[in-house]
């Protein structure tokens, strides 16, 4: 449903404004990539996935464009890349997530998008705004990938347990990019935004264990998916770790996506060869 009216909003928009002058459509390719509790110690390249999405941008201004669009990408992570030292691989936990986000932003550029009558041939340009987005992060056991929220691994089922965190959520991006023009109705863009979200759930972690036996006693599958130490080392498992550090509740989670866009001009399409009508995007 999330992705239907999306995909309506979107085509809506479009028909709308196709003979509006000013207005650009485009579409972005690059990798998603999180920071928050797995591994924790940094962001791991390594465990970057693909991202898609596409926009509309409205330029306000020589030096302001505002755009809306929508962003899909995955993120991950995983103990076993932790280091020894840090304890983490013992916890033993994972996750996986889609990232489904809405965003609206602002763009200030450093250079005019006409400059002393001529094209820049590039336009660095700072981002900002805001973004709601749709997460559900899921871990593997025994070779099938389960939903963790329901489960409430740190007790959220439990009696006065902390309640359950919401998979719909708000995030401020921020970031930089550039444009390059190819020709007089294109550009191609590159990228990088992070995003400041309010959820330390990203990756289903956040404070301590819960009573991992009355866990046991009214879902086992919630207790094998909260303490996961006994698959890595059944020496070093403890009864029951309840109350014990499970993630750093102190920091919420980040998530960012970085990569190429193409945008082209919506209204001087059918212009092109027309001589000085033809929308200058720069």
């Amino acid at each position: 449903m999330y992705k239907r009216i999306t995909l309506f909003c979107f085509f809506i928009t479009l028909g709308a404004i196709t003979q509006a002058q000013n207005f650009e459509a485009g579409i972005f390719m690059g990798a998603s990539n999180y920071m928050g509790d797995l591994p924790g110690e940094h962001v791991d390249y390594d465990k970057s996935s693909l991202s898609v999405g596409f926009f509309l941008k409205y330029n306000v201004t020589e030096y302001l464009s505002a755009r809306v669009g929508y962003t899909q990408g995955r993120i991950s992570g995983d103990d076993q890349f932790s280091t020894d030292e840090s304890g983490r691989k013992q916890r033993n936990l994972h996750f996986e997530s889609k990232i489904k986000e809405i965003n609206i932003l602002a763009e200030c550029h450093f250079l005019a998008f006409v400059f002393d009558g001529e094209r820049p041939l590039i336009s660095p340009y700072v981002f900002g705004g805001i973004a709601g987005f749709h997460f559900n992060p899921k871990a593997n056991i025994n070779g099938e990938l389960v939903a963790l929220q329901p489960l409430g691994t740190e007790g959220q089922n439990l009696e006065g347990g902390p309640d359950k965190y919401g998979l719909y959520q708000i995030a401020i991006p921020a970031g930089i990019g550039t444009e390059i023009k190819v020709g007089s109705v294109a550009k191609i863009g590159v990228e990088l935004g992070i995003r400041k979200t309010f959820t330390d759930y990203l990756d289903d972690i956040s404070s301590v264990y819960p009573d991992i036996e009355a866990m046991a006693d009214a879902d086992p599958l919630s207790a094998s998916l909260s303490y996961r130490t006994p698959e890595y080392d059944s020496a070093l498992a403890e009864t029951n770790p309840v109350g014990n550090i499970r993630g750093n509740s102190s920091a919420k989670d980040w998530y960012g996506f970085a990569g190429l866009s193409f945008t082209f001009n919506i209204s001087a399409l059918g212009e092109l060869g027309g001589g000085p009508g033809i929308y200058n995007p720069f």
